[in-house]
């Protein structure tokens, strides 16, 4: 018996903590079909604090009639977010997948695709919005007195 798979592909935008990102959240594009098991709610992952550089894993979700996670397996992973992302997966909610009206196993595919955080510059004090440019000097030779 074939059944619809459903995948999910999650980009985690490089700022350093989980905070509102600049933007709309992203929008359904079409209403999924009725058998296919959906994500109800989904997690971004936490930045991995141990990853030096971005990376892209995907997981095999296996769910149960009640659309419970059951299982992850890493298809593709990148050492070192490998727990991040099942830790997200562990959060998601889902709807499960049917057939002839009746709830069933499915399984679905997470992408997770992770971009290193922008950091924040080591002159920032508490306080400053690290993301703000720096003032620039009026004439050359200048110099720019920062408030403490």
């Amino acid at each position: 018996m074939e059944m619809p798979v459903t995948v999910i592909a999650i980009y985690r935008p490089p700022i350093l903590l989980n905070a509102p990102t600049i933007g709309e959240p992203p929008n359904d594009l079409m209403k999924p079909s009725g058998d296919v098991a959906v994500a109800l709610s989904t997690t971004s992952p936490l930045y991995p604090p141990n990853a030096f550089d971005g990376g892209v894993v995907l997981y095999e979700v296996t769910l149960d009639e009640g659309g419970r996670v059951t299982q992850t397996r890493g298809v593709g992973t990148v050492s070192g977010f490998e727990s991040a992302a099942r830790d997200a997966i562990a959060k998601f909610q889902f709807r499960p997948g049917t057939f002839r009206a009746r709830p069933v196993p499915a399984t679905t595919y997470v992408i997770f695709a992770f971009r290193p955080p922008i950091a924040p510059p080591l002159e920032a004090t508490p306080g400053d919005n690290p993301y703000k440019p720096a003032p620039q000097p009026k004439t050359p030779g200048s110099v720019i007195t920062f408030p403490r």
